[in-house]
């Protein structure tokens, strides 16, 4: 993970390497990820699952800035989030995919940010991504807000992940 001591780079790279101990590319590396080039957009925690059925899943959340809208003293900046993914099929990456987008809204003063995916595949192929939704509701006058946390999950159904559930959740007012 990211460590908070050092800033998290813009538009870093989001790197895969694969290590095969039987046969194949062996310590093959390759770019998984790039941020598109705008400005504040980052790319940051990778994970990966493998399955006995010889496919792998990684997963990446990334952050963008998505406006912002005017308070007394400055602006504030409202991002969104998507959580990422692609999928490995024993040879190669497939295409860069999108597995949720978070529901920000600058009208509403809502900003919610998708964050630390974590993915799992059991012994049948069936996936779980789970995800943290950190929620921010600002007042008018951005004098205060309330902050929910949310642990949401997506289940992979083979082809794409479904849903954007909830598993727990609490609130700081």
């Amino acid at each position: 993970g990211h460590n908070p001591e050092v800033p998290k780079p813009v538009n870093n790279i989001t790197q895969w390497l694969w290590w095969s101990a039987g046969g194949g590319t062996a310590n093959a590396t390759g770019e998984l990820a790039t941020a598109q080039p705008l400005p504040n957009i980052f790319i940051d925690e990778p994970d990966i699952a493998f399955s006995r059925e010889n496919y792998a899943i990684a997963v990446w959340e990334e952050i963008y800035p998505l406006g912002s809208f005017v308070c007394p003293l400055s602006n504030l900046q409202i991002f969104q989030s998507k959580i990422k993914y692609r999928v490995w099929d024993g040879n190669q990456w497939g295409p860069e995919q999108i597995a949720v987008t978070s529901p920000s809204n600058i009208a509403l003063r809502r900003q919610h940010i998708y964050y630390r995916p974590a993915i799992a595949i059991d012994n049948n192929g069936k996936g779980l991504l789970l995800y943290i939704d950190w929620q921010t509701d600002y007042s008018v006058d951005c004098s205060s807000w309330t902050q929910e946390f949310r642990v949401k999950y997506a289940r992979w159904n083979g082809l794409s992940f479904q849903g954007d559930m909830l598993l727990h959740q609490f609130t700081l007012l």
